[in-house]
């Protein structure tokens, strides 16, 4: 992942585009949505749970959220933002 990061930095490479498509657990008859991120965190998060997401026959049931970040930059101001994460909770079916 480093060496993708310092490719997209020197133009050399892409930055991530993630895309998870998913169903609400407690409502599935609501149908299919889209996660779209181009957070280097995501993609590396992805990557992670790649191996139990791939394993699954019938899917796995995961948590998507925004965990908020908050850092003091050089100069002392402090600055959030919130990063996607994904964790997967178990496989279904």
């Amino acid at each position: 992942m480093t060496e993708r990061k310092a490719a997209a930095k020197s133009f050399q490479g892409p930055q991530p585009n993630t895309v998870l498509t998913f169903r609400l657990a407690d409502a599935p008859e609501l149908g299919l949505f889209r996660f779209h991120s181009m957070s280097w965190k995501l993609a590396e998060a992805i990557q992670e749970a790649k191996d139990a997401i791939d394993c699954a026959n019938d899917g796995v049931l995961v948590e998507l959220g925004l965990e908020l970040v908050k850092l003091p930059t050089a100069s002392g101001v402090s600055v959030s933002y919130r990063k996607p994460v994904i964790k997967v909770l178990k496989a279904v079916g």
